[in-house]
């Protein structure tokens, strides 16, 4: 994942000149640099300091769940109205069926427990909102009050499902539902091992997501199957099964069965999937994703393949627009039947080249501009290594429009010990009073934190655009001008960030040269680098710090 940051930056008065482009905020060029260097006042870094723990509390990180669309959303972006002043109330009736069936199912489990209390003898026959713990039910209009997936026990049978269950106790009636059109195995297992009649007996998949059998066993797998010519041997006996696939391959596009049928456990209804052509309203895939990985529930966050499986889609769709818009353009057309010319050999020639990082001795003007288009396009392809080259392209642009940058430095989070990402990750923390039980061991944070990405990329997000709002555009650095930021992933998925940062003065390193002469400018710029560039390990050594090994490691407060 890659993104860009370009700030420009002066004094306060001029902070009404920004305007916004894109992933870029810039600002006219103040007529009077600040002088520089000089130390940053203490005023100022409190200030801000401030300014960024408000921004991490709870007050402002606090989220709740929408009752109409079901997402995480920050409280303090919601609010609270009556149903009645919901906007387009209409849109949000269910069909009698559906309806039926949950004020049946939530009857079924008011039998069973006695702190749930629903009306629905007439309901049919009025208007009143139906009482429920779980839901508000009016008219045909539904709204969760909690969310019912987290009601559900985790291994065991739901409640209004036991509920429906006749049991009956007799010998007798147990051959009768075995009846049917092929001897019962279990009469005489002996006899059906002979037999050439195959027993129709239901299974079920535990597995739907194939996470508990490892790329190396499929691997190792296969190469025995192949080893043995397919012969039946000891494989038969492993748990490693084959999904067979179609020899064509599924249409991607505007194709709302593709993902319904990939995840039946996601789109357990059958409903749901992007880009199904019968909404009444269109829906961007990009936006129809983020709202789902959103879910309150978070089943499309924790899924194993789904993230990894919408992203290539992604990625494909932004190859093959930008692909189509090159095609239209006159330059590519003047090269297009040059391009043709090119065989099978040319192209593994390149492809040798590019995966061996080598250079051809022998000029191709046609390989040449194929693999120019072929980068131009891969440029605008989000994680793609012709992205990065684009970066740098921005970069030297930065540079030749600013100067050369003064100060690089990197931000990585430790995310696996942040309260504030085990929160967004479901974890029931108090953000404005931690206790130690909370943060659970190191391992039980990593394996939250894993299986929580989107939460891991919102955390990230929400901590690099306040250190970017209050530390360094606040001037803690000095005052800044500029700043270009890059995103990258650590081998295990966390992410880091690459920061250059543009100072405001017009000095040029020729300019620095020629003033470090100077005692008393020398003098000033030390005291600025020490001022900046501090190690404050050494005096939280001995103070408060948490007993737990595992937290000690990780958090300790500062007098």
């Amino acid at each position: 994942m890659n993104e860009t940051e370009e700030q420009a930056s002066c004094d306060d008065d001029s902070m009404g000149d920004l305007t916004q482009n894109g992933n870029a905020t810039k600002k006219k060029k103040c007529s009077i640099s600040p002088p520089w260097p000089e130390a940053i006042s203490r005023g100022l870094k409190e200030t801000r300091l401030q300014q960024f723990l408000q921004q991490m509390s709870m007050s402002a990180l606090a989220e709740t769940t929408c009752s109409v669309c079901n997402v995480r959303t920050a409280v303090n972006k919601s609010k609270k109205i009556p149903v009645s002043k919901i906007l387009n109330a209409h849109l949000l009736e269910v069909s009698d069926e559906l309806k039926d069936l949950i004020i049946s199912n939530q009857s079924s489990t008011a039998q069973n427990s006695s702190d749930i209390n629903i009306h629905t003898a007439e309901h049919d026959q009025s208007s009143s909102p139906l009482n429920s713990p779980y839901f508000y039910c009016k008219n045909r209009i539904i709204l969760y009050a909690n969310e019912n997936i987290a009601q559900l026990p985790e291994d065991d049978v739901p409640e209004f499902l036991i509920s429906t269950i006749e049991e009956r106790i007799g010998d007798e009636e147990i051959p009768s539902e075995r009846v049917g059109y092929i001897p019962d195995p279990l009469v005489d297992p002996m006899e059906s091992a002979s037999s050439d009649t195959i027993p129709i007996n239901n299974r079920g998949v535990l597995d739907v997501n194939g996470s508990t059998v490892s790329s190396d066993e499929i691997t190792n797998y296969v190469l025995r199957k192949i080893k043995n010519d397919g012969r039946k041997d000891e494989t038969d006996s492993e748990n490693v099964y084959l999904v067979p696939h179609s020899s064509k391959p599924v249409n991607e596009y505007f194709n709302p069965k593709l993902l319904a049928g990939l995840y039946p456990t996601l789109f357990c209804y059958g409903h749901g999937s992007p880009e199904d052509q019968s909404r009444p309203v269109e829906i961007n895939l990009r936006e129809h994703i983020r709202y789902l990985l959103s879910y309150n529930d978070r089943c499309f966050e924790r899924n194993h393949s789904f993230i990894f499986v919408v992203f290539n889609l992604l990625q494909r769709r932004d190859a093959c627009f930008h692909a189509q818009l090159i095609v239209t353009k006159p330059y590519f057309r003047a090269t297009a039947h040059e391009i043709q010319s090119l065989n099978s050999k040319d192209i593994e020639m390149a492809l040798d080249h590019i995966s061996k990082r080598t250079y051809s001795s022998e000029p191709n003007s046609a390989l040449k501009k194929l693999l120019n288009h072929i980068k131009t396009i891969g440029g605008r392809v989000m994680g793609s290594a012709y992205s990065r080259a684009a970066l740098r392209t921005r970069i030297h642009a930065l540079i030749f429009n600013q100067g050369l940058p003064s100060i690089f430095l990197t931000l990585n989070p430790v995310d696996i010990h942040s309260p504030v990402a085990l929160y967004f990750a479901g974890v029931n923390v108090d953000l404005d009073n931690i206790r130690i039980e909370q943060l659970m061991t190191t391992y039980k944070r990593a394996e939250t934190i894993a299986s929580h990405p989107v939460a891991t990329a919102k955390f990230f997000h929400l901590l690099i655009t306040n250190i970017l709002d209050t530390m360094i555009v606040g001037g803690v650095l000095g005052p800044v001008k500029a700043y270009f930021g890059t995103v990258e992933n650590q081998g295990r998925g966390s992410l880091h960030l690459h920061l250059l940062i543009w100072l405001d003065h017009d000095m040029k390193p020729v300019d620095m040269k020629e003033n470090i002469r100077n005692t008393d400018f020398r003098e000033k710029l030390k005291a600025y680098l020490e001022d900046i560039t501090k190690e404050d390990l050494d005096q939280f050594k001995d103070e408060y710090v948490f007993e737990n090994f595992d937290v000690a490691n990780t958090w300790s407060t500062p007098p």
